[in-house]
């Protein structure tokens, strides 16, 4: 199997002082939704959330009922009292190193980075029984990393969203990284031609109930939601054209 390696460095990006230069600069929470799917109610469910330091989901006591169990974290811009919406012209940086853990591999579970839109939802995923790290559903641009994940690594997920033109001459693109690895940046093709407004952005992850005497547990760790680097270079210039004009 073909794996990526650890990119240990965290990612660093200048923002102090950004002010209002660019979108998304005002994530300082995340509001939790416990069993968003709840097919195993009794399960024993524990939480931590310590944003931006660490967020994780701990859960056993499985009876084979339904389908699956689903924890989300949205990003918040009021101490998790309500999602940040996110619009089309966002451009934004997430970045989450995730862990998953299991006493088995099957069935399928898996954790990352979730986009909600009224397109439907899109995941940037790794899971534990097809080994994948991949991209897809709702407006994300498909896309697969030859690399494979097994449950215990930590890989580095990352996502860059450019809004452009919102045109089809022009569409916003979306970049997926794991473990410093790039996809490059991908155009989108929906009718919006970039994210649909009103979205909201987090981090997930969902164990199946038939994993009866399993405990299985997701960590997402050193999270960073700002402003695409773009973005910022794109307020710098315009800022500075502002003082050229005014000199």
């Amino acid at each position: 199997m073909r794996r990526l390696n650890v990119f240990s460095a965290a990612a660093v990006f200048c923002v102090a002082g950004s002010g209002a230069l660019a979108q998304l600069n005002d994530i300082n929470s995340v509001r939790l939704f416990e069993r968003e799917f709840n097919d195993n109610p009794g399960t024993t469910l524990l939480t931590v959330s310590n944003f931006p330091t660490i967020i994780s989901f701990t859960e056993s006591g499985y009876n084979g009922d339904g389908f699956a169990n689903r924890h989300v974290a949205r990003f918040s811009a009021d101490g998790g009292a309500t999602s940040r919406l996110i619009q089309n012209s966002d451009s934004f940086y997430i970045r989450t190193e995730v862990t998953m853990n299991s006493t088995a591999s099957a069935p399928r579970k898996e954790a990352g980075i979730l986009l909600d839109t009224l397109g439907g939802q899109g995941q940037f995923i790794v899971n534990s029984d097809a080994h994948e790290i991949v991209a897809f559903g709702g407006p994300l641009p498909f896309f697969a990393f030859p690399a494979t994940y097994d449950l215990g690594e930590t890989i580095v997920l990352e996502m860059v969203y450019n809004a452009n033109g919102n045109s089809l001459a022009d569409p916003a693109t979306i970049e997926y990284r794991a473990n410093g690895v790039s996809s490059g940046a991908i155009a989108f093709s929906n009718l919006e031609f970039g994210i649909i407004d009103g979205s909201t952005a987090g981090l997930y992850t969902q164990f199946p109930t038939a994993g009866v005497g399993q405990t299985n547990s997701t960590v997402f760790g050193n999270i960073v939601v700002i402003p695409a680097p773009g973005a910022l270079a794109l307020g710098l210039l315009g800022i500075a054209a502002a003082g050229r004009r005014r000199r």
